[in-house]
């Protein structure tokens, strides 16, 4: 306890500290009086200590600021911010009460009205009604109904009871949800949720119990649950963007014979006018179960002994082209039918990937090969001198296939003997041919005649309209006429 001095003395020390002397050598020279003594109880401020306005007293209602301050005089500052929208840096200034003790205030009010408010005392003597007398008035009319209900005069451990059963029917609530909108087990625990699961629960209740409420019970932070409330129109915009691209993706996808990836979708849907990225059209050809065919592995040789010495490898896998019909490559692929098989002898021009032409049969024989032969002297003009490259199967060795190339002045030019990537480019045409048409369709029930007006449809597909990214995303007729090379 600090003993009391006289007036004598507390002057002496005055005197001495006046004098220049310090408050330290005041304690030693004196006896007795503490630092803390000589500044507060003696009046000595130090030189360099800051001089602070003391805080506002102010009157609300009548009821002057104080140490401990009734639930009445909280709830009127509390309202000043609630209702009035008064900011909390005005109230402190203006009350005396620093910013976080009226923050607590709200805080407090909001979670649980103006019982949250009251001191424990005041909350033994909350039975008598006395301390809500004032909630009849304009401004207790103007709090939330549910803070209303709670100071109707319940006994406190009634209002316990009160909070617990909203608690509980709070709960109910949520699980219901949880299991119905995200299909969980009864017994999930909220901790295992992910935030915009938990998002999804608490908007759905959102229009029965308190966002907040929600929030703490089921442990999503306040700004989590706002911003995924902020982003709600943005999900559903791209949901419909997503919508509206998978009817035309489909419609694309369809139309040309179920063969193009997403790269190719991708092109085919700019062509229209849609701006899309390709990450979407995967994820979309994904979702709708979009899957070209994937070739399947199959060996295959039409090596059947020497006939004649072969020809040269003129190309040495040299198959860029700068003008159309200088570089030429065939060979013959096999389609297995139902009632029988068909082989196809195509001409591909190493300048852009075009079938020149093309003849069809039920051999590989030499009036197959022949015959493509005396078509493509129809289709090439006059005077040109294109080198053809082939494998060394037996059809191009002969006596017809090489009597025909001299006659034409034509070179040959053959792979190594079962080296299919000296032909990559022909065997490259072969697989996307029958990945687009062929394994990704049931022609079980298609005769050799039948197939046969299908082969040459997507032939004549595959050169006007299918899209060849290495061409500027055009085709080989679309590229050429860019180029004025055809009408």
């Amino acid at each position: 306890m600090v003993p009391k001095y006289s007036e004598e003395f507390r002057e002496r020390v005055r005197s001495f500290v006046r004098a220049g002397r310090s408050p330290a050598e005041a304690c030693r020279e004196f006896g007795g009086p503490a630092l803390p003594t000589v500044y507060l109880r003696l009046g000595y401020r130090p030189p360099h200590a800051k001089v602070r306005a003391p805080a506002a007293r102010v009157s609300m209602d009548g009821v002057g600021r104080r140490f401990r301050p009734s639930w009445e005089l909280k709830r009127a500052i509390v309202l000043r911010h609630v209702d009035g929208g008064e900011r909390m840096a005005d109230l402190a200034a203006s009350t005396g009460y620093s910013q976080t003790v009226l923050y607590n205030w709200a805080r407090k009010y909001r979670d649980g009205g103006s019982e949250a408010l009251m001191s424990q005392d005041e909350r033994k003597h909350a039975g008598d009604g006395q301390a809500h007398a004032g909630d009849d008035n304009a401004e207790g009319r103007a709090t939330k109904k549910a803070a209303t209900a709670r100071d109707s005069g319940l006994s406190p451990r009634e209002r316990g009871l009160e909070r617990e059963l909203r608690r509980l029917r709070m709960e109910v609530d949520v699980l219901k949800e949880t299991m119905g909108l995200l299909k969980k087990d009864p017994g999930v625990d909220h901790a295992a949720l992910t935030n915009m699961e938990r998002f999804v629960v608490a908007n759905a209740l959102s229009d029965r119990w308190p966002a907040g409420d929600l929030c703490r019970l089921i442990g999503l932070p306040r700004s989590c649950y706002y911003y995924h409330l902020s982003r709600q129109g943005a999900r559903e915009a791209k949901a419909r963007l997503r919508e509206q691209t998978g009817s035309a993706l489909r419609a694309v996808f369809e139309a040309n014979w179920r063969a193009y990836g997403y790269r190719r979708l991708h092109d085919a849907l700019g062509q229209q006018g849609a701006k899309v990225s390709e990450g979407l059209v995967r994820s979309l050809m994904n979702e709708l179960g979009m899957h070209p065919r994937t070739p399947r592995k199959r060996k295959y040789s039409s090596y059947q002994g020497e006939i004649s010495p072969a020809a040269p490898n003129l190309l040495e896998r040299d198959f860029h082209a700068v003008v159309p019909g200088v570089k030429l490559l065939t060979d013959i692929t096999e389609f297995a039918l139902a009632d029988g098989k068909l082989y196809l002898s195509p001409i591909v021009d190493c300048y852009d990937g075009r079938i020149l032409t093309y003849t069809m049969g039920s051999s590989p024989d030499a009036q197959l090969v022949n015959t493509m032969l005396e078509q493509l002297r129809d289709v090439l003009p006059e005077g040109a001198r294109p080198t053809i490259h082939s494998d060394q199967g037996c059809h191009y060795q002969w006596p017809g296939w090489t009597r025909l190339m001299k006659e034409y002045k034509w070179t040959r030019s053959t792979s190594r003997r079962g080296c299919s990537p000296d032909n990559p480019a022909c065997e490259g045409f072969f697989g996307r041919l029958k990945n687009e048409m062929f394994h990704n369709r049931d022609h079980r029930d298609a005769t050799v005649d039948e197939f046969e007006k299908t082969l040459a449809r997507h032939i004549e597909w595959y050169n006007t309209t299918r899209i060849k990214r290495s061409l500027g995303s055009t085709s080989p007729d679309q590229y050429r006429r860019s180029l004025g090379l055809i009408a």
